[in-house]
Protein backbone atom coordinates (compact mmCIF):
# COMPACT_ATOMS: atom_id res chain seq x y z
CA UNK A 1 0.00 0.00 0.00
CA UNK A 2 3.18 2.60 0.74
CA UNK A 3 4.49 1.81 -2.73
CA UNK A 4 1.27 2.71 -4.08
CA UNK A 5 0.65 5.47 -2.91
CA UNK A 6 4.30 6.72 -3.16
CA UNK A 7 3.91 5.53 -6.66
CA UNK A 8 0.27 7.81 -7.02
CA UNK A 9 2.36 10.86 -5.65
CA UNK A 10 4.74 10.79 -8.19
CA UNK A 11 2.66 10.33 -11.21
CA UNK A 12 0.66 13.88 -10.33
CA UNK A 13 -2.23 12.04 -8.08
CA UNK A 14 -2.99 12.95 -5.39
CA UNK A 15 -3.45 10.60 -2.48
CA UNK A 16 -6.57 11.27 -0.11
CA UNK A 17 -8.16 9.52 3.47
CA UNK A 18 -11.54 8.94 3.44
CA UNK A 19 -13.22 10.74 6.37
CA UNK A 20 -16.75 11.56 7.20
CA UNK A 21 -18.04 14.80 8.57
CA UNK A 22 -21.50 15.22 9.41
CA UNK A 23 -23.21 18.58 8.62
CA UNK A 24 -25.92 18.81 11.72
CA UNK A 25 -27.22 22.57 10.92
CA UNK A 26 -27.76 21.00 7.26
CA UNK A 27 -29.06 17.55 8.31
CA UNK A 28 -31.54 20.03 11.01
CA UNK A 29 -32.63 22.43 7.75
CA UNK A 30 -33.46 18.88 5.80
CA UNK A 31 -35.54 17.49 8.40
CA UNK A 32 -37.70 20.45 8.88
CA UNK A 33 -38.32 20.98 5.33
CA UNK A 34 -39.18 17.22 4.99
CA UNK A 35 -41.30 17.36 8.50
CA UNK A 36 -43.06 20.19 7.29
CA UNK A 37 -43.84 18.87 3.08
CA UNK A 38 -44.88 15.46 4.14
CA UNK A 39 -47.51 16.82 6.38
CA UNK A 40 -50.43 14.87 4.97
CA UNK A 41 -48.50 13.02 2.56
CA UNK A 42 -48.53 9.16 1.28
CA UNK A 43 -45.39 6.88 2.32
CA UNK A 44 -44.58 6.98 -1.54
CA UNK A 45 -44.04 10.75 -1.30
CA UNK A 46 -42.27 10.54 2.07
CA UNK A 47 -39.69 8.38 0.32
CA UNK A 48 -39.09 10.89 -2.38
CA UNK A 49 -38.90 13.56 0.33
CA UNK A 50 -36.67 11.53 2.07
CA UNK A 51 -34.42 10.61 -1.20
CA UNK A 52 -34.32 13.96 -2.59
CA UNK A 53 -33.06 15.73 0.61
CA UNK A 54 -30.51 12.63 0.90
CA UNK A 55 -29.17 13.79 -2.80
CA UNK A 56 -29.07 17.40 -1.40
CA UNK A 57 -27.01 16.72 1.43
CA UNK A 58 -24.53 14.68 -0.42
CA UNK A 59 -24.12 17.35 -2.67
CA UNK A 60 -23.84 20.43 -0.34
CA UNK A 61 -20.90 18.56 1.48
CA UNK A 62 -19.35 17.54 -1.43
CA UNK A 63 -19.88 14.03 -1.75
CA UNK A 64 -20.72 13.82 -5.20
CA UNK A 65 -18.16 16.19 -6.71
CA UNK A 66 -15.93 13.19 -7.66
CA UNK A 67 -18.49 11.41 -9.63
CA UNK A 68 -19.89 14.81 -10.92
CA UNK A 69 -16.32 15.24 -12.33
CA UNK A 70 -16.37 11.67 -13.67
CA UNK A 71 -19.48 11.52 -15.67
CA UNK A 72 -20.24 14.99 -17.01
CA UNK A 73 -16.09 15.65 -17.19
CA UNK A 74 -16.05 12.19 -19.50
CA UNK A 75 -18.80 13.12 -21.91
CA UNK A 76 -17.48 16.54 -22.27
CA UNK A 77 -14.32 14.80 -23.29
CA UNK A 78 -15.85 12.62 -25.34
CA UNK A 79 -17.60 15.83 -27.48
CA UNK A 80 -14.57 16.62 -29.53
CA UNK A 81 -12.54 18.96 -27.77
CA UNK A 82 -16.20 21.56 -28.30
CA UNK A 83 -15.21 23.90 -25.16
CA UNK A 84 -11.00 23.16 -25.72
CA UNK A 85 -10.58 26.60 -27.14
CA UNK A 86 -10.70 30.23 -25.78
CA UNK A 87 -14.66 30.16 -26.30
CA UNK A 88 -17.47 28.16 -27.88
CA UNK A 89 -17.52 27.68 -31.63
CA UNK A 90 -16.93 25.34 -34.66
CA UNK A 91 -13.53 23.21 -34.40
CA UNK A 92 -13.52 21.91 -37.66
CA UNK A 93 -13.02 18.22 -37.95
CA UNK A 94 -10.37 18.28 -35.24
CA UNK A 95 -10.56 16.92 -31.84
CA UNK A 96 -8.69 17.63 -28.45
CA UNK A 97 -7.65 15.04 -26.48
CA UNK A 98 -6.98 15.58 -22.46
CA UNK A 99 -6.05 12.75 -19.83
CA UNK A 100 -5.83 12.82 -16.17
CA UNK A 101 -2.61 12.76 -14.60
CA UNK A 102 -2.83 9.42 -13.77
CA UNK A 103 -3.40 8.25 -17.15
CA UNK A 104 -1.03 11.08 -18.29
CA UNK A 105 2.24 10.57 -20.48
CA UNK A 106 5.18 11.56 -18.34
CA UNK A 107 7.43 15.19 -19.32
CA UNK A 108 10.26 13.49 -18.80
CA UNK A 109 13.31 15.19 -16.60
CA UNK A 110 16.05 17.23 -16.68
CA UNK A 111 15.66 19.51 -20.07
CA UNK A 112 12.62 17.57 -21.93
CA UNK A 113 10.46 20.24 -21.34
CA UNK A 114 7.01 19.63 -22.75
CA UNK A 115 6.09 22.89 -24.81
CA UNK A 116 2.32 24.32 -25.90
CA UNK A 117 1.40 26.74 -28.33
CA UNK A 118 -2.29 28.24 -29.65
CA UNK A 119 -3.74 26.99 -32.82
CA UNK A 120 -6.85 28.05 -34.96
CA UNK A 121 -9.75 24.98 -34.84
CA UNK A 122 -12.23 26.84 -37.07
CA UNK A 123 -13.64 29.80 -35.51
CA UNK A 124 -12.25 28.66 -32.02
CA UNK A 125 -8.48 28.38 -30.79
CA UNK A 126 -7.28 25.71 -28.09
CA UNK A 127 -4.15 25.34 -26.52
CA UNK A 128 -2.19 21.94 -27.37
CA UNK A 129 0.86 20.61 -26.87
CA UNK A 130 3.66 20.91 -29.85
CA UNK A 131 5.14 17.67 -29.86
CA UNK A 132 1.46 16.48 -30.56
CA UNK A 133 1.31 16.21 -34.19
CA UNK A 134 -2.24 16.68 -35.16
CA UNK A 135 -2.08 18.09 -38.45
CA UNK A 136 -1.66 14.02 -39.94
CA UNK A 137 -5.22 12.58 -38.07
CA UNK A 138 -7.22 16.01 -37.05
CA UNK A 139 -6.09 15.00 -32.79
CA UNK A 140 -4.55 17.23 -30.85
CA UNK A 141 -3.31 16.84 -26.60
CA UNK A 142 -3.58 19.16 -24.04
CA UNK A 143 -0.17 20.10 -22.40
CA UNK A 144 0.72 18.33 -19.02
CA UNK A 145 0.74 21.36 -17.14
CA UNK A 146 -2.90 21.69 -17.89
CA UNK A 147 -3.89 18.31 -17.16
CA UNK A 148 -2.47 19.04 -13.88
CA UNK A 149 -3.52 22.01 -13.25
CA UNK A 150 -6.93 20.77 -13.80
CA UNK A 151 -6.53 17.83 -12.14
CA UNK A 152 -5.28 20.26 -8.42
CA UNK A 153 -8.25 22.45 -8.80
CA UNK A 154 -10.84 20.30 -10.11
CA UNK A 155 -11.35 22.01 -13.08
CA UNK A 156 -13.77 19.92 -15.79
CA UNK A 157 -12.40 19.20 -19.43
CA UNK A 158 -14.78 21.28 -20.84
CA UNK A 159 -13.21 24.27 -19.29
CA UNK A 160 -12.31 27.28 -21.44
CA UNK A 161 -8.74 28.32 -21.21
CA UNK A 162 -9.90 32.00 -20.10
CA UNK A 163 -11.59 30.18 -17.22
CA UNK A 164 -8.57 27.94 -15.94
CA UNK A 165 -6.83 31.73 -15.72
CA UNK A 166 -9.87 33.09 -13.72
CA UNK A 167 -9.28 30.09 -12.01
CA UNK A 168 -6.00 29.57 -11.51
CA UNK A 169 -5.95 33.32 -9.88
CA UNK A 170 -8.65 32.48 -7.06
CA UNK A 171 -6.78 32.20 -3.90
CA UNK A 172 -10.10 30.18 -2.62
CA UNK A 173 -9.22 26.64 -4.95
CA UNK A 174 -5.90 26.60 -4.26
CA UNK A 175 -6.41 26.82 -0.43
CA UNK A 176 -9.38 24.02 -0.73
CA UNK A 177 -6.92 22.17 -2.77
CA UNK A 178 -3.51 22.42 -0.89
CA UNK A 179 -2.18 19.94 1.65
CA UNK A 180 -2.63 22.78 4.42
CA UNK A 181 -6.12 22.09 3.88
CA UNK A 182 -5.35 18.70 4.19
CA UNK A 183 -3.55 18.56 7.06
CA UNK A 184 -6.16 20.90 8.63
CA UNK A 185 -8.69 18.35 8.68
CA UNK A 186 -6.61 14.99 9.43
CA UNK A 187 -4.77 16.44 12.26
CA UNK A 188 -7.59 18.06 14.71
CA UNK A 189 -9.20 16.77 18.09
CA UNK A 190 -7.37 14.89 20.58
CA UNK A 191 -3.66 13.52 19.94
CA UNK A 192 -5.14 9.95 20.24
CA UNK A 193 -7.39 10.20 17.30
CA UNK A 194 -5.48 11.52 14.37
CA UNK A 195 -2.91 9.50 13.09
CA UNK A 196 0.77 9.12 13.80
CA UNK A 197 2.45 11.11 11.18
CA UNK A 198 0.00 14.07 12.54
CA UNK A 199 2.76 14.03 15.28
CA UNK A 200 5.88 13.75 12.93
CA UNK A 201 7.72 15.67 10.16
CA UNK A 202 4.90 15.33 7.68
CA UNK A 203 2.38 16.89 10.12
CA UNK A 204 1.44 20.41 10.94
CA UNK A 205 3.97 22.64 11.82
CA UNK A 206 6.58 19.53 10.35
CA UNK A 207 9.88 20.34 8.59
CA UNK A 208 8.51 18.20 5.44
CA UNK A 209 5.23 19.59 5.50
CA UNK A 210 6.62 23.07 5.50
CA UNK A 211 8.85 22.29 2.28
CA UNK A 212 5.52 21.16 0.72
CA UNK A 213 3.73 23.94 1.43
CA UNK A 214 6.87 26.34 -0.06
CA UNK A 215 7.13 23.90 -3.33
CA UNK A 216 3.12 24.13 -3.53
CA UNK A 217 3.03 27.60 -3.29
CA UNK A 218 6.25 27.99 -6.02
CA UNK A 219 4.05 25.76 -8.21
CA UNK A 220 0.90 27.85 -7.83
CA UNK A 221 2.50 31.16 -8.83
CA UNK A 222 4.72 29.37 -12.30
CA UNK A 223 1.31 28.32 -13.00
CA UNK A 224 -0.89 31.02 -12.77
CA UNK A 225 2.21 33.20 -14.57
CA UNK A 226 1.96 30.47 -17.36
CA UNK A 227 -1.95 31.05 -17.76
CA UNK A 228 -1.15 34.62 -18.01
CA UNK A 229 1.37 34.55 -20.45
CA UNK A 230 -0.42 31.72 -22.26
CA UNK A 231 -3.71 34.04 -23.12
CA UNK A 232 -1.53 37.25 -23.78
CA UNK A 233 0.37 34.68 -26.18
CA UNK A 234 -3.07 34.23 -27.76
CA UNK A 235 -3.66 38.06 -28.27
CA UNK A 236 -0.41 38.51 -29.57
CA UNK A 237 -0.86 35.78 -32.14
CA UNK A 238 -4.33 37.21 -32.92
CA UNK A 239 -2.96 40.45 -33.52
CA UNK A 240 -0.70 38.44 -35.63
CA UNK A 241 -3.47 36.61 -37.93
CA UNK A 242 -5.12 39.84 -38.62
CA UNK A 243 -2.01 41.44 -39.39
CA UNK A 244 -0.76 39.14 -41.67
CA UNK A 245 -4.10 39.42 -43.22
CA UNK A 246 -4.17 43.18 -43.93
CA UNK A 247 -0.68 42.15 -45.13
CA UNK A 248 -1.66 40.07 -47.57
CA UNK A 249 -4.43 42.30 -48.60
CA UNK A 250 -2.57 45.08 -49.12
CA UNK A 251 -0.37 43.49 -51.41
CA UNK A 252 -2.90 42.32 -53.59
CA UNK A 253 -4.99 45.35 -53.74
CA UNK A 254 -2.29 48.06 -53.08
CA UNK A 255 0.99 47.51 -54.90
CA UNK A 256 1.24 51.11 -55.99
CA UNK A 257 1.38 52.29 -52.17
CA UNK A 258 4.89 51.48 -51.62
CA UNK A 259 4.31 53.91 -48.09
CA UNK A 260 1.19 52.13 -46.69
CA UNK A 261 3.00 48.67 -47.89
CA UNK A 262 5.95 49.77 -45.82
CA UNK A 263 3.72 50.45 -42.81
CA UNK A 264 1.92 47.42 -43.02
CA UNK A 265 4.72 45.28 -43.47
CA UNK A 266 6.71 47.33 -40.37
CA UNK A 267 3.06 46.67 -38.48
CA UNK A 268 3.29 42.66 -39.53
CA UNK A 269 6.88 42.79 -38.30
CA UNK A 270 6.37 44.13 -34.69
CA UNK A 271 3.37 41.51 -34.21
CA UNK A 272 5.86 38.93 -35.04
CA UNK A 273 8.66 40.08 -33.09
CA UNK A 274 5.76 40.49 -30.49
CA UNK A 275 4.60 37.00 -30.86
CA UNK A 276 7.83 35.68 -30.70
CA UNK A 277 8.65 36.93 -27.54
CA UNK A 278 5.78 36.33 -25.91
CA UNK A 279 6.38 32.65 -26.92
CA UNK A 280 9.53 32.75 -25.26
CA UNK A 281 8.12 34.19 -22.01
CA UNK A 282 5.16 31.42 -22.12
CA UNK A 283 8.17 28.80 -22.49
CA UNK A 284 9.97 29.98 -19.63
CA UNK A 285 7.06 29.90 -17.85
CA UNK A 286 6.49 26.59 -19.16
CA UNK A 287 9.69 25.80 -17.71
CA UNK A 288 9.93 27.53 -14.49
CA UNK A 289 6.15 25.77 -13.92
CA UNK A 290 7.01 21.86 -14.72
CA UNK A 291 10.69 22.74 -12.90
CA UNK A 292 8.22 23.56 -9.67
CA UNK A 293 5.66 20.73 -10.48
CA UNK A 294 8.62 18.34 -10.24
CA UNK A 295 9.69 19.55 -6.74
CA UNK A 296 6.32 19.38 -5.77
CA UNK A 297 5.75 15.46 -6.74
CA UNK A 298 9.12 15.38 -5.15
CA UNK A 299 7.89 17.04 -1.88
CA UNK A 300 4.92 14.89 -2.18
CA UNK A 301 6.27 11.48 -2.50
CA UNK A 302 8.46 12.58 0.53
CA UNK A 303 5.62 13.44 2.79
CA UNK A 304 3.88 9.53 1.20
CA UNK A 305 6.74 8.02 2.37
CA UNK A 306 6.83 9.36 6.19
CA UNK A 307 3.32 8.92 6.07
CA UNK A 308 2.72 4.95 5.04
CA UNK A 309 6.04 4.04 6.96
CA UNK A 310 6.61 2.44 9.98
CA UNK A 311 8.75 3.95 12.95
CA UNK A 312 11.59 2.33 12.69
CA UNK A 313 11.85 3.17 8.13
CA UNK A 314 11.73 6.28 8.56
CA UNK A 315 14.15 6.31 11.42
CA UNK A 316 16.38 4.23 8.71
CA UNK A 317 15.37 7.17 5.78
CA UNK A 318 16.44 9.51 8.33
CA UNK A 319 20.11 8.42 8.93
CA UNK A 320 20.07 7.67 5.38
CA UNK A 321 19.20 10.85 4.73
CA UNK A 322 22.11 11.92 7.72
CA UNK A 323 24.53 10.37 5.59
CA UNK A 324 23.87 11.83 2.48
CA UNK A 325 23.95 15.42 3.29
CA UNK A 326 27.48 14.72 5.50
CA UNK A 327 28.64 13.35 2.32
CA UNK A 328 27.19 16.51 0.45
CA UNK A 329 28.87 19.04 2.72
CA UNK A 330 32.34 17.40 2.99
CA UNK A 331 32.05 17.28 -1.13
CA UNK A 332 31.64 20.87 -0.56
CA UNK A 333 34.18 21.54 1.54
CA UNK A 334 36.78 19.79 -0.75
CA UNK A 335 35.35 21.78 -3.73
CA UNK A 336 35.73 24.94 -1.44
CA UNK A 337 39.27 24.16 -0.31
CA UNK A 338 40.29 22.92 -4.30
CA UNK A 339 39.25 26.37 -5.33
CA UNK A 340 40.98 28.57 -2.49
CA UNK A 341 44.00 26.33 -3.78
CA UNK A 342 43.67 27.05 -7.46
CA UNK A 343 43.32 30.71 -6.75
CA UNK A 344 46.32 30.73 -4.27
CA UNK A 345 48.25 29.06 -7.40
CA UNK A 346 47.20 31.77 -9.80
CA UNK A 347 48.09 34.18 -7.43
CA UNK A 348 52.04 32.92 -6.96
CA UNK A 349 52.02 32.32 -10.63
CA UNK A 350 51.35 36.08 -10.70
CA UNK A 351 53.76 37.25 -8.12
CA UNK A 352 56.51 35.28 -9.89
CA UNK A 353 55.93 36.97 -13.35
CA UNK A 354 55.96 40.17 -11.39
CA UNK A 355 59.13 39.29 -9.56
CA UNK A 356 60.44 38.02 -13.10
CA UNK A 357 59.93 40.86 -14.66
CA UNK A 358 61.30 43.21 -12.35
CA UNK A 359 64.42 40.90 -12.65
CA UNK A 360 64.27 41.86 -16.03
CA UNK A 361 64.13 45.43 -15.85
CA UNK A 362 66.72 45.74 -12.86
CA UNK A 363 69.39 43.84 -15.56
CA UNK A 364 68.04 46.23 -18.62
CA UNK A 365 68.26 49.39 -16.42
CA UNK A 366 72.38 47.87 -14.90
CA UNK A 367 72.90 47.49 -18.88
CA UNK A 368 72.01 50.83 -19.99
CA UNK A 369 74.16 52.12 -17.26
CA UNK A 370 76.92 50.38 -18.01
CA UNK A 371 76.42 51.51 -22.20
CA UNK A 372 76.49 54.97 -20.48
CA UNK A 373 79.77 55.35 -18.77
CA UNK A 374 81.43 53.53 -21.82
CA UNK A 375 80.41 56.62 -24.15
CA UNK A 376 81.20 59.25 -21.71
CA UNK A 377 84.87 57.26 -21.30
CA UNK A 378 84.90 57.36 -25.11
CA UNK A 379 83.86 61.12 -25.33
CA UNK A 380 86.42 61.88 -22.87
CA UNK A 381 89.04 60.45 -24.93
CA UNK A 382 88.10 61.60 -27.62
CA UNK A 383 88.23 65.56 -26.40
CA UNK A 384 91.59 64.64 -25.17
CA UNK A 385 93.12 63.49 -28.16
CA UNK A 386 91.16 66.98 -29.93
CA UNK A 387 92.85 68.74 -27.61
CA UNK A 388 96.40 67.74 -28.20
CA UNK A 389 96.13 68.13 -31.72
CA UNK A 390 95.23 72.04 -30.92
CA UNK A 391 98.34 72.20 -29.07
CA UNK A 392 100.27 71.33 -31.81
CA UNK A 393 98.94 73.57 -34.35
CA UNK A 394 99.46 76.82 -32.28
CA UNK A 395 102.99 75.56 -32.18
CA UNK A 396 103.18 75.45 -35.41
CA UNK A 397 101.85 78.92 -35.94
CA UNK A 398 104.75 80.30 -33.71
CA UNK A 399 107.93 78.33 -35.20
CA UNK A 400 106.54 79.51 -39.10
CA UNK A 401 106.62 83.21 -37.84
CA UNK A 402 109.62 83.04 -36.19
CA UNK A 403 111.05 81.58 -39.16
CA UNK A 404 109.81 84.20 -41.57
CA UNK A 405 112.13 86.97 -39.40
CA UNK A 406 115.06 85.25 -39.22
CA UNK A 407 115.97 83.96 -42.65
CA UNK A 408 118.29 80.83 -42.09
CA UNK A 409 118.00 80.54 -37.99
CA UNK A 410 114.47 80.02 -38.05
CA UNK A 411 114.75 77.66 -40.58
CA UNK A 412 117.24 75.85 -38.11
CA UNK A 413 114.93 76.05 -35.54
CA UNK A 414 112.46 74.08 -37.07
CA UNK A 415 114.30 71.70 -38.28
CA UNK A 416 115.16 71.34 -34.48
CA UNK A 417 111.75 71.16 -33.56
CA UNK A 418 110.81 68.65 -36.28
Amino acid sequence: AAAAAAAAAAGGGRVHVMQIHIDLKLVMKLSMIVFFMSQGASTTKLMIYIAVATVIYLQQTGALDGITRRLFGDAAGAGGGAGAGAGGGNTGDSRIRKSAPSSRRSTGTGKNIEYGQWIQLGDNYAFVSKSANGASDGTYTTTAADDNLRAALGISKDTSDSEMLMKSLDQRKWQHASDHAYREKVCRGSKHDMPRWCKGPAGPGGRLSHDLDEAEQAWQEAAAKRQEAKMSLLGAHKAYLKEAAIQKEAMEYTKKALEAQEAVDAAAKMAAQRERSEGDLLQSMEIAEQNNWRSLVTARHTIVKYRTMSKEQVEEMEREETIVLKSRARDERAKAVGERNKVAGEARAQADAVDRAKFKAKKAQEELKAALMAAAKIEAQANRVQGVGAGFSSTDAGDLEVAGGGGGAGEEKKMLLL
